[in-house]
């Protein structure tokens, strides 16, 4: 039987994050897609903990070749995209709710808490798209800050939830890792 929801997400030196990003959908979704672009952690070992759909993809500087590769993986009949350094908050709400209860729409804006490393507690709010349908006309397009091509915006709706919390790094952390 086919899948109803795949995760797809890609990787690479995650592992501080990986383990809660998956803990989070574990049970929410069918199928967990992983593509690695090159760990020298223990990103791939703990993914292997979650799921035996672990791809490789070479990496050439393209974080939207990275993520429609990953989707060619996914066998699911709707795609959450998420980050390693993500989490799903199924508290509020679930996916299986929108997935059948669609009124019509192909893919959802999520919200997303932008939570604060420096002001524990303190988030920014936006809205993303990170759940579709797995067809063709749902693509990533941009080589950095990558997006979902929408070419019908009028099948794309805004749901309430479930809410992706994003866990930053500390801003000295992120120097540190950019080599400043």
């Amino acid at each position: 039987m086919k899948p109803l929801i795949s995760l797809a997400m890609i990787v690479r030196n995650e592992e501080p994050h990986l383990s809660r990003c998956l803990n989070s959908v574990r049970g929410v979704v069918d199928e967990m897609v992983i593509v690695d672009t090159g760990s020298t952690d223990g990103t791939v070992e703990i993914a292997r903990r979650y799921t035996d759909r672990i791809y490789h993809y070479p990496w050439h500087g393209d974080f939207s070749a990275a993520r429609n590769f990953a989707l060619t993986r996914a066998r699911g009949r709707w795609i959450l995209s998420l980050d390693a350094d993500e989490e799903l908050d199924t508290g509020r709400g679930g996916l299986d709710h929108l997935v059948h209860n669609t009124n019509g729409h192909e893919a959802f804006f999520l919200p997303l808490h932008q939570m604060s490393a420096e002001l524990p507690g303190s988030y920014s709010r936006f809205f993303v798209l990170r759940l579709f349908q797995n067809r063709p006309c749902y693509r990533f397009a941009g080589a950095i800050h990558e997006q979902v091509v929408v070419e019908r915006p009028a099948a794309v709706g805004m749901a309430a939830a479930p809410v992706i919390r994003h866990h930053p790094l500390p801003a000295r952390e992120r120097r540190r890792r950019r080599g400043r």
